[in-house]
Parts: C-alpha cells; structure tokens; sequence
C-alpha cells in the first residue's frame, strides 16, 4: 500500500523514548497502546528462522515483526539491500505486525523528526499471508528508502509535498500515494521468495 501523509502524532514521543532508552531492542508491545498482532497470526512457511544480524535501523515492535524481519533479510537480496539502505541513513523505521482494520497490506507514516533523526513506523498487516506480508514490508521499506533520500522531509506536510512529486495520489484514501519503484520491489521480493522456495523444494528431493 502507499505512504501516509497524515502521520499518528500519539507515537511521537514514545518512538524518540523507545530510542532514547533502547527499549526497540526488546520484543513486546508498541509503545503507547496495547499491540494488535494477537488477532489472525502470521505463520511461517518455512523452518525455524536463522539468526541474522539485526538492522540497526529498522526496529520491530513485536515477535511477529521480529521473525518477519528475519526472515526477510534472509530470504531477499532486494530487503537486505534496502535495510543496508536504511543503517546508512538518518532514519529510525519502527516496524509492527498488527491488526489493521481499514488495511490488509501495508503502510508508512512519518512519526517524528528530533534533532539529526528522523522516524517513521511501517506496519504489515498481521492477517496477510507469510510470504505476502514479507512481499509488503519490502515494498513498505522502499516507501521508507524514499523518505531517507530526502532530507527535507521532517513532518506530514513535506511528507505530502514530496509524494505529490514522486508518486501517485489513491484516490479511495485521502493523503495517501503510490510509486512505481515500490510497485515494482514488491513485485522482485515475491519473485526472490519464489525461488527460494523451489530451491528448497529441489534441495529436499531424494536423489534418483
């Protein structure tokens, strides 16, 4: 789904608290009210998630968003790309996996901009598919990738101004766009986990 200009002022304080305090590091709910991500569980397709270093920008604010994340390093050359992208950049990406009743993909708001950072918070749908969701959170990384390249985005009203030159207003939601480039890495990413089902699939044929 597309970028939000209209940004949920209620996680401001706590994202810049949660970075403050290192509490992003830890598994649980998101800050500020009560998680949504116990409603229709995400379940992995695959075997149990292999131990990837974690992005130093892009912070999970559930277990959901945490194997998510994981899984999606591991799986997509076209998601590690974008969270390299991401760790050298000014920007903090809080990710959750939750319940969204109006949004059954994804999403990216502007949070808060302090000082030399800036924050947004991405969130998945948490009754998507697996492979879906992972699909989603790279084409909401590239909405966030957009973001990091231009500095002068730092609250909802040059969030917008910035959308309306490079993307493509929805017309069913007010302050809401698209771009191609977003389009297109959701498309590469299912491609990517794809193959790497068909990898294992071969890999765990007997030999003939």
């Amino acid at each position: 789904m597309a970028a939000h200009a209209q940004g949920n002022r209620w996680l401001a304080a706590a994202a810049v608290a949660a970075l403050l305090t290192g509490a992003s590091d830890a598994a649980g709910a998101a800050p500020g009210r009560p998680s949504e991500s116990g409603g229709p569980a995400l379940s992995s397709q695959g075997g149990p998630d292999a131990v990837v270093a974690p992005s130093p920008a892009v912070r999970p604010l559930n277990r959901d968003a945490e194997r998510l994340l994981a899984e999606a390093r591991r799986r997509s050359p076209t998601i590690a790309r974008l969270l390299s992208a991401l760790d050298a950049s000014d920007l903090v990406v809080y990710l959750d996996v939750r319940l969204m009743p109006r949004c059954r993909t994804g999403r990216l708001r502007l949070v808060a901009s302090n000082g030399p950072r800036r924050f947004v918070k991405v969130d998945v749908s948490a009754t998507a598919r697996w492979d879906e969701a992972l699909g989603w959170l790279g084409h909401e990384l590239q909405h966030a990738v957009e973001v990091a390249s231009a500095p002068d985005v730092r609250d909802d009203g040059s969030l917008e101004r910035f959308y309306r030159r490079i993307g493509n207003p929805q017309p069913a939601q007010a302050s809401t766009f698209e771009t191609e480039d977003a389009i297109s890495v959701r498309t590469q990413v299912l491609a990517e986990l794809a193959r790497s089902r068909d990898t294992k699939s071969a890999a765990a044929q007997p030999p003939r």
